[in-house]
């Protein structure tokens, strides 16, 4: 094996060039922080097919906040508005009972409360950014199709150092700080023993995107069913061929999430038969379903490492928390997570403080996240009478509460921080909550 004589040296060494891991390294290059990114899977400068992106961008739908799409745009990552689709509006319900939840982005005085976008259009507007960053040659390396030999830090906790492996060659990089992005099963985490808590919500979450009669209008739905969850998002076809004038507007990504027992017994329905059962659990509004795309399915748990921050190592996006995606904040957090850190070393460099400072408020701001998603699967997920009464009185109260509602949904949508009381009101509807069911 071939092995060069010294290091190469950078500021930042980041593991994972997943959606988190590109956005974190960009950020800190237009610093001027010295970035080296490192990807098991090899890049192509120009995939002439999508399977020849990385398991990160794999075809399905993904939610960004308006936050979000601002800061992959800042970094030039965004796809264009032709492959996006804007979500204006939010409708919850629950099936078989009265009352809902209709939540309008122009109400809140935004434009819109997020995007959609394929995740293989955006694996190639985010690599097509990244293949021009290294370009520059200004302190900015991609190793890509590299496997791990060691990782070690100095005594002092000021220097990485890493040797990785290539074909037949040993490359060698020392860095000030190590931030993993690699995804729920992160190497970086394992290697170093970071604590991690998994909940298994034994559910099943099936993919797919459905054309319909009616104009989908820019609406989200998410509909709380007997037995599960079913979501439709406003989207498009990625496949060119396929994507339309007649299309645009009418094509949505549903999400329904079920039970293990059930999932099984729907993988063997029909098209046909798929697709006359989810017209029935949706309802009239897109009038007839016309075509479904194939199916996928992903097992739904959360993994969150207890500890994000060991000395100079640091766990960001899916690494450091993967949520139940009832409440789509799972690749918000991700790049919240990127743009903080970025933020954090622009005020104090890459240090073992700086770590320290972001890892704090992460843990912070995750817990309450978690706390909201758990307890919105908790509170929508009893069959009980004077559940489904408090849940119709909820979502009534919630679309009527102004100063409720508007900094929870600036939240979600990345404008604004929750307020401390708004978490403290949630704490006190729980605990009343509590006692109403002894």
């Amino acid at each position: 094996m071939n092995t060069q004589a010294n290091p190469m040296l950078f500021d930042a060494i980041i593991v994972g060039a997943g959606p988190v891991g590109i956005s974190a390294a960009l950020l800190l290059s237009q610093q001027g922080v010295r970035c080296a990114l490192l990807e098991k899977n090899t890049l192509r400068e120009k995939p002439t097919k999508p399977t020849q992106q990385t398991n990160s961008f794999d075809g399905r739908t993904l939610a960004l906040n308006l936050e979000s799409s601002r800061l992959l745009n800042s970094i030039n990552c965004l796809p264009s508005s032709d492959s996006t689709q804007a979500i204006k509006t939010i409708r919850v319900s629950q099936q078989g009972h009265f009352g809902s939840c209709l939540l309008e982005s122009e109400r809140e005085h935004l434009s819109h409360f997020g995007i959609t976008v394929n995740s293989i259009d955006l694996g190639k507007k985010m690599q097509e950014s990244l293949f021009a960053e290294c370009a520059k040659g200004e302190g900015f390396s991609l190793f890509d199709g590299i496997d791990f030999e060691h990782i070690e830090l100095s005594d002092d906790y000021s220097m990485v150092s890493m040797t990785l492996k290539k074909n037949e060659e040993a490359i060698s990089l020392q860095g000030k700080i190590l931030i993993a992005a690699d995804g729920t099963q992160s190497q970086v985490r394992q290697y170093f023993d970071f604590p991690v808590t998994v909940k298994d919500y034994q559910q099943i979450a099936t993919l797919t995107k459905i054309t319909h009669q009616n104009h989908h209008q820019n609406i989200a739905h998410e509909r709380f069913l007997n037995n599960g969850i079913l979501a439709f998002l406003p989207t498009h076809l990625s496949n060119p061929k396929s994507s339309t004038k007649e299309t645009n507007g009418y094509v949505s990504s549903a999400v329904w999430l079920q039970t293990q027992a059930d999932t099984l017994k729907n993988e063997q329905l029909s098209e046909e038969q798929l697709t006359t059962t989810l017209e029935k659990l949706f309802g009239k509004q897109y009038g007839q379903f016309l075509h479904l795309s194939p199916r996928s399915t992903y097992a739904m748990k959360e993994t969150i490492a207890t500890k994000t921050q060991k000395h100079n190592v640091l766990l960001i996006g899916n690494a450091a928390h993967s949520l139940h995606p009832v409440a789509g904040q799972g690749l918000n957090l991700g790049l919240q997570d990127a743009q903080n850190i970025a933020q954090q070393i622009a005020l104090s460099d890459c240090t073992v403080e700086s770590l320290q400072r972001f890892a704090h408020t992460q843990q912070k701001s995750l817990e309450n996240i978690r706390r909201f998603v758990n307890d919105l699967l908790d509170r929508f997920s009893s069959p009980s009478k004077l559940a489904t009464l408090q849940r119709t009185l909820l979502m009534i109260g919630f679309e009527k509460a102004t100063p409720l509602r508007r900094p929870f949904l600036h939240h979600l949508s990345g404008v604004q921080t929750i307020p401390p009381w708004f978490w403290k009101t949630l704490k006190s509807l729980n605990s009343l909550r509590e006692k109403s069911a002894l």
